[in-house]
Parts: C-alpha cells; structure tokens; sequence
C-alpha cells in the first residue's frame, strides 16, 4: 500500500507542521497558520523581537529526498525540515534552513543527478544536503 493510499503523505505534512510550530512557540515565537492559503508559506512568524518571517514546513517519515516544489525567491523566508520517525521512542528531528540554501542545495542535486545520467526527483534535495542544519533555529530571526 501506497503512502498516498493510506494518507501518510497528508497526515506527515499536518504533523510536520503543528511540530515545527510547536517548536517555534517554545522559543517564544508567534506562530500563525495559513492553513493552504498561501502556496509556498506554511507559518506567518513573529519573532521574539517583533521580526516577522515566514516559513515552509516540509515533512516525511522516511529518511527520503526532501521534495520540494519550488522555492521562491523570497526574502524572509525559511524552511523547517521535520524527520517525524516511526518509533514513538524517538523524538522528531528538525532541519532550519534559509530558502537561498535550500535553493543552491537542489540545484546542485539538479547538476549531479544530470552529470550522473539518473532520473531526478522534481526539485529534491538529498537527506545528507540537510545534516549541516539540524536544529539550527539560531539562524531564524529574533
């Protein structure tokens, strides 16, 4: 059975995103949903410092490539990468990445995977191209 079929794909974006705004609140953000009102914002963010920014939040369950639709080229905005793993023992895993990196990061995956003759995910970036930003919500604005 499909993650389609069975709604995973649904249920990890949802997840993804109460988790990412959860986060973003313990470090005395204010956190607004758009709730699909906006295609490439997720979360309206207020800083503790009264910046605003905002943030698209990408799922999964599997240590997969982060597909990723498009990236605007936006000032202010930020992406929150949420590994949720299947075990409950394990806590979910965040990746905070500017959209300017994650940009270059598909776009090298882009040249690699067309250097290499693969068949490319639409617009994806590696699992390993994340690694260098987990937990990095220092680099959000405050």
């Amino acid at each position: 059975m499909s993650d389609k079929s069975t709604g995973m794909t649904n249920l990890s974006k949802w997840a993804a995103q109460f988790h990412a705004a959860g986060e973003l609140a313990r470090r005395k953000y204010v956190v607004a949903f758009t709730t699909g009102n906006t295609p490439v914002t997720d979360l309206l963010v207020k800083s503790p410092r009264e910046k605003f920014f905002q943030v698209q939040v990408k799922g999964q369950f599997n240590r997969a490539q982060w597909i990723i639709k498009e990236v605007p080229d936006a000032e202010n905005l930020y992406y929150i990468l949420v590994y949720m793993p299947k075990k409950e023992s394990e806590a979910p895993r965040y990746f905070i990445m500017p959209s300017d990196e994650v940009r270059v990061r598909i776009a090298a995956e882009d040249r690699r995977t067309k250097r290499a003759h693969l068949k490319p995910f639409p617009l994806a970036m590696p699992w390993r191209a994340a690694e260098p930003w987990r937990d990095r919500w220092n680099i959000l604005p405050r």
